[in-house]
Order: structure tokens, then C-alpha cells, then sequence
């Protein structure tokens, strides 16, 4: 049971393996007057830094959601 919490991690450092692996050819990325060549990889990581990084400023300060509710305990007579 405890090599169980290994299995995610390893599917992870798997996958990303693989990704890397497949996506080492160059890459050109034009931006208005601007314009890269990179390895694919790394555009790919970019982009993906780049939406993680809006998805938490759009979040702001807004706690996430609970997952169960709180209610007050029932009263007795």
C-alpha cells in the first residue's frame, strides 16, 4: 500500500519524459515584430507557465470553494 503514492509521481516524471523526448525540434513563434526559434519543449512549457500564471492572477484573492458546507448544529428543546 505505501508504493502506491509513487504510482502518480512516476506517471508524471513519465509523461514529461516522453513530451520532452518528442518535442526537441525547433520551433518559430512570431509575435507581432517579434519573432523566436526555440525547442519545442520549451515553447510548450511557456505557454503552460504562462496560463498557469493568469489562471492564479484571475483567481485574485477569492479563497476556492469548500468542499462541505458548514451548517450550525441542530438545537435540542
Amino acid at each position: 500500500m505505501r508504493h502506491l503514492k509513487w504510482i502518480p509521481l512516476i506517471t508524471v516524471v513519465a509523461t514529461a519524459m516522453i513530451l520532452t523526448l518528442q518535442n526537441t525540434e525547433q520551433a518559430r513563434v512570431d509575435f507581432l515584430i517579434w519573432h523566436l526559434e526555440a525547442p519545442q519543449i520549451l515553447v510548450l512549457a511557456t505557454v503552460f507557465a504562462g496560463g498557469m500564471i493568469a489562471g492564479f492572477l484571475a483567481r485574485g484573492s477569492r479563497p476556492a470553494a469548500k468542499l462541505t458546507q458548514d451548517t450550525p448544529p441542530a438545537e435540542t428543546p
